[in-house]
């Protein structure tokens, strides 16, 4: 009980397919008091809007009962698989102006105005192409129809939502925990994020998103692809990569673990070829040190993934540890899935750290009014 005396944070909501997963944490976001998972049906693309909100809604509200969380105020998020993200070059002037010129530059590439989306932008500074200096920037844009799902959603099941995030500045919060001290702000970090629907591939410097990129191949495509390799049913196919990608290598049959890894192949050859060119894009731009590690994590990943990127791309690869950096109060399984979840969840929370406080508000995103 002396712990929710100290005070407890928002809940960090993350619905994103397959399941739903909600964090809280202590109101100086130390400690790590409560998580639940709850397995869902994902939404058919043919569901009308609001049945879509009223089957979320019910799933959310069935996952909550499951937890003792404390208050109503929730944070919750934008899919990768909802959002368009992009680096994008504009004109190098006043600050007044960049918004306009990311809303130009949005139109022509999107499609997506002001008017009709949410478009934000992070600014990643200055850069040299040819013999003029252009500025970097980091666009995050998606329909407003999103956001405003997820205002119904939290509507129907009573919570008052605190704040909407973007899933990619979500995962960097999580994962800036672990870099507290002050020379690891100074080395550039690649994290890669294995969802479910899709891949996020991000640099880091200076505790600031420097490149940005989602590639379509993630846990749904690998199960398919092992669904067709050795001819068994969706969820069936799930379960097998997933066990094989955890279980320790002496307890694999080697059959099977062949099977599954010749049907894997193609799609992680594919990633790490993505991979690759994001650190010669970074290397190019920026002139600097690639990455000397690639951090790996997400609901997705595992060691069959990290061995594989490893081998590809001659480079050490990590599993992410989210669950590092907290002191942790409840029962919690397979900690990758979490980190967008306790992303979230760090949003709201009022930190003693004054170090992550800066990191946190270097990555804040600019907004482009109508």
């Amino acid at each position: 009980m002396r712990l929710w005396k100290q005070g407890h944070g928002p809940i960090g909501v993350d619905l994103d397919s397959p399941s739903i997963k909600l964090v809280q944490l202590s109101a100086d976001g130390t400690t790590l008091v409560e998580a639940v998972r709850w397995d869902r049906s994902e939404p058919t693309a043919a569901a009308a809007d609001d049945e879509s909100v009223k089957e979320t809604a019910a799933a959310l509200r069935q996952a909550m009962s499951k937890g003792r969380f404390r208050g109503r105020k929730a944070v919750f998020c934008v899919p990768a698989a909802d959002l368009m993200t992009q680096n994008v070059r504009v004109a190098d002037g006043e600050r007044e102006s960049l918004a306009a010129w990311v809303a130009d530059e949005c139109a022509g590439r999107s499609g997506f105005s002001p008017e009709t989306a949410e478009i934000r932008y992070l600014d990643v500074g200055p850069v040299r192409q040819g013999e003029s200096v252009r500025r970097e920037v980091i666009v995050l844009a998606t329909p407003r129809n999103v956001t405003e799902r997820l205002l119904r959603v939290a509507d129907a099941v009573g919570l008052d939502l605190c704040g909407i995030d973007a899933e990619p500045l979500a995962l960097l919060r999580c994962r800036l925990r672990r870099f507290r001290r002050e020379e690891d702000r100074h080395e550039p970090k690649m994290f890669v994020n294995l969802g479910y629907r899709l891949t996020q591939i991000m640099i880091v410097r200076d505790h600031r998103p420097a490149f940005l990129k989602s590639v379509p191949v993630a846990g749904k495509e690998l199960d398919a692809a092992v669904c067709r390799n050795l001819q068994l049913r969706p969820e069936v196919g799930h379960g097998l990569r997933r066990n094989y990608g955890d279980r320790r290598a002496s307890r694999r049959d080697p059959e099977v673990m062949r099977s599954v890894q010749q049907a894997i192949r193609p799609l992680l050859e594919r990633l790490a070829g993505e991979i690759a060119m994001a650190v010669r894009y970074f290397s190019v731009t920026f002139r600097g040190e690639p990455p000397a590690t690639v951090i790996l994590g997400g609901s997705e990943a595992d060691d069959l993934a990290r061995d594989f990127l490893q081998q590809q791309l001659h480079a050490a690869v990590e599993l992410s540890d989210p669950l590092r950096a907290f002191e942790v109060r409840c029962r919690i399984s397979r900690p990758l899935q979490w980190e967008t979840a306790i992303g979230l969840a760090l949003l709201g929370c009022n930190e003693k750290a004054r170090y992550h406080e800066r990191a946190s508000a270097s990555a804040k995103p600019e907004s482009v009014q109508a």
